[in-house]
């Protein structure tokens, strides 16, 4: 049985979740903010798992990425989905749903819609 590492349901990782959901609802949609509130949320999930060296590689590689994201979050202030998103996994990483978190972090980080 696959389980949902202890730390990964932490305060921790709940709270850079629920950061970035107050952020993107604020009135003022400070993308800058809500990107780096994305990133340490990202972070903080893919380092819990233990694959601190994957995310090293994908710093590297996303440099690119990361600029069209950004781009995105100054021209559409409709985070909506993002954060329907932030709140999906943050429910099932809380309820050690282990199959639930996988399909909602698949559905992030590849743009589907799965709610």
């Amino acid at each position: 049985m696959r389980k949902i590492p202890y730390w990964l349901w932490s305060p921790e990782i709940l709270l850079q979740g629920f950061l970035a959901i107050a952020v993107g609802f604020h009135p003022q949609k400070n993308y800058e903010r809500f990107f780096e509130l994305d990133e340490e949320f990202h972070r903080t999930i893919i380092i819990g798992c233990g694959k601190t060296h994957t995310w090293n590689m994908l710093k590297q590689m996303n440099v690119h990425y990361n600029r069209v994201r950004i781009l995105r979050l100054a021209d559409d202030e409709d985070w909506s989905l993002i954060l329907e998103q932030h709140q999906g996994i943050i429910l099932a990483i809380r309820e050690k749903n282990l199959d639930r978190a996988e399909k909602m972090m698949s559905g992030h980080l590849t743009g589907l819609e799965l709610l």
